[in-house]
């Protein structure tokens, strides 16, 4: 029902890519690695769209990671097949040894947090509008890819605004990604 895409460029860290990898070795979906260019992450995403032959598709980058079991509960909230299909995401700032959760929600609820983030920092202060996160109905988004190709940051956010002014976009009360900022990245520049 889902397959997922995940874009590797010359520069991803393998180890991250294997952490990745790890976080999906139980979600049964098909993954499909895109051939990205650095500072062309649209592009990629659209070219996503054409992979694989399940009507669904799910971005995930390859230094970040899944918490297993998402794909499951997606499964089983898909029913009458919406345009968009959303959850929450932990940002996890590894520089600053923080937890920030991606969307609006009670912060308390979250009941998984991988063994390697205990420890962190949480700050329930920091909300923003998440852009990992979720299930995209290919045939709808396929109206997108040229306006998606072009993007170059957040494109799955401003996919799902797109998507959304015509289709039906429902939300997951569960926590599914972890963004994981690094290097000269910290989460305030992003929220």
């Amino acid at each position: 029902m889902i397959d997922i895409a995940i874009i590797i460029t010359p520069k991803d860290d393998e180890t991250k890519l294997q952490r990745c990898l790890y976080s999906l070795r139980n979600e049964q979906c098909p993954i499909y690695f895109i051939d990205g260019k650095q500072g062309k992450i649209g592009h990629g995403r659209a070219e996503s769209l054409n992979v694989g032959r399940n009507p669904y598709v799910s971005f995930v980058d390859p230094d970040d990671e899944i918490i297993p079991g998402i794909y499951g509960k997606i499964r089983a909230n898909l029913g009458f097949y919406p345009e968009v299909l959303y959850h929450n995401e932990l940002i996890v700032d590894s520089t600053n040894g923080t937890i920030h959760h991606g969307w609006m929600v009670d912060y308390t609820t979250i009941q998984v947090v991988p063994e390697r983030l205990r420890g962190f920092l949480w700050d329930s202060q920091n909300q923003r509008f998440a852009h990992h996160r979720g299930v995209f109905k290919k045939e709808s988004a396929l109206k997108y890819e040229k306006q998606l190709s072009k993007l170059h940051e957040c494109c799955e956010g401003q996919l799902m605004q797109m998507m959304g002014t015509n289709g039906e976009i429902k939300y997951l009360n569960e926590f599914g990604y972890i963004w994981n900022i690094h290097g000269k990245n910290t989460v305030m520049e992003w929220i």
